[in-house]
């Protein structure tokens, strides 16, 4: 008995250890937490007119450092809201973002559904364009020492054939409360060559010796500012149409930190964190 309360102390120790590592490798000790919004806005408030559809699920930090945490929340914010939502932060956030929304598809649509009833005899006549949808979702991705990486989500559809998804990515440094971009990672001239590195990853990612045949449109790639850091790399991100056509979906390229050591600016101080 004696021996397994021993076994079991030192486990706990372990574990408290363990977790204690893991907590402190995290800069700030970020917890997040998602905020959500969803609903439908009708036209002239009729349940049989065509509708807006939305839904919004954004995760934010709710505890840790007080003035990281504030920081952080400000750029998820601006990220996926724009500038005017620098002063806003989660539920606010959400909720205002989509009473924008409502109220832009209010002031765009309705007056031209109003001309359309007006020019038809039965509203059945009327296209399914009127529908439209948004989705958004917002999530860290990433949160290793002072490296923190979010990810948006998103598909609309304003009238069309269909709608548009995307995927974008914030990298922040939070020991220096920095955004990690493009410009700072590399270095002024690299942009051929990191062109260069992600046609021959993609080669072979995909095990092959022509992107063209496998429907891309090489001349169309080169390096892009929408990256994320992850473990290994840096994730070049395309979107639809960007680099192939809309049914090959999204693309992502990590090119090894090793490949690109002579390409990056080592007078970043986030860079030396990464190498």
């Amino acid at each position: 008995m004696k021996n397994l309360l021993i076994r079991n102390s030192l486990l706990i120790c372990m574990l408290f250890f363990f977790s204690s590592c893991s907590t402190a490798n995290k800069t700030g000790d970020l917890v997040f937490k998602n905020f959500s919004k969803q609903g439908k806005t009708h036209l002239f408030n009729d349940e049989k007119a065509p509708k807006a559809t939305f839904e919004f699920n954004v995760e934010y930090p709710v505890k840790g450092d007080t003035q990281l945490m504030e920081w952080v929340q400000s750029q998820i914010s601006v990220f996926n809201f724009g500038k005017s939502f620098t002063s806003l932060k989660d539920q606010e956030a959400v909720d205002k973002f989509a009473e924008n929304y409502n109220k832009g598809y209010i002031d765009e649509i309705q007056p031209m559904y109003k001309e359309e009833l007006e020019r038809i005899e039965s509203k059945d006549d009327i296209g399914h364009w009127y529908n439209y949808e948004i989705t958004l979702q917002s999530t860290p991705v990433l949160y290793k020492n002072d490296i923190l990486v979010i990810e948006s989500l998103s598909y609309e559809y304003t009238g069309g054939a269909h709608g548009i998804s995307s995927i974008h990515y914030l990298n922040l440094d939070l020991a220096n409360k920095s955004k990690i971009t493009f410009k700072e990672l590399f270095l002024p001239n690299a942009k051929d060559q990191l062109t260069e590195l992600i046609k021959e990853q993609l080669k072979k990612d995909l095990k092959t010796d022509s992107l063209d045949k496998e429907g891309y449109w090489s001349k169309s790639i080169e390096s892009t500012n929408n990256i994320r850091i992850t473990d290994t790399g840096v994730c070049f991100v395309y979107n639809v149409y960007e680099i192939a056509p809309y049914a090959m979906g999204p693309t992502q390229v990590t090119v090894p930190f090793a490949k690109l050591k002579d390409l990056l600016n080592k007078k970043n101080q986030t860079v030396n964190k990464l190498l």
